[in-house]
């Protein structure tokens, strides 16, 4: 009777407990990496690319990305890991960049947002001292 009595209360503790998935994985960060110091030179394209996930995340999951600019143009690399925005004329301006990710865990934050300057482009020049004899 003993032994039954402990079964029964086995089946019933171990059906109350919440199931845990086994093959759950971590939601991935994403991260956006940019122009160097989240600064971008006016008249010049800004790359901006999402961290590649990790392996085993990308094994399992098949993801898209969209990406959305205020203030400038997407210039090439919509629905890509690396997108290329036009800086033209927004010298003193600041570009925000995002990039919504599509096909990841429905838990998982699915978006990333990224600001940067735009700055007047470093103009070099050479100085060359002519002697004359």
């Amino acid at each position: 009777m003993k032994i039954l009595f402990f079964c029964l209360l086995f089946l019933i503790v171990s059906f109350s407990l919440p199931v845990q998935e086994k093959d759950s994985i971590t939601c991935p960060k994403i991260i956006i990496n940019g122009p160097k110091n989240n600064i971008a030179y006016s008249g010049q394209r800004a790359e901006f690319s999402v961290k590649p996930f990790n392996k085993a995340y990308s094994k399992t999951h098949t993801v898209s990305y969209k990406w959305f600019v205020t203030n400038s143009n997407i210039l090439s690399g919509q629905n890509e890991r690396t997108v290329y925005v036009d800086t033209k004329f927004l010298e003193g301006q600041q570009i925000k960049v995002m990039v919504m990710v599509d096909g990841l865990e429905d838990k998982c934050p699915s978006t990333e947002t990224i600001v940067v300057d735009v700055r007047k482009p470093i103009v070099r020049t050479e100085q060359r001292i002519i002697s004359r004899p």
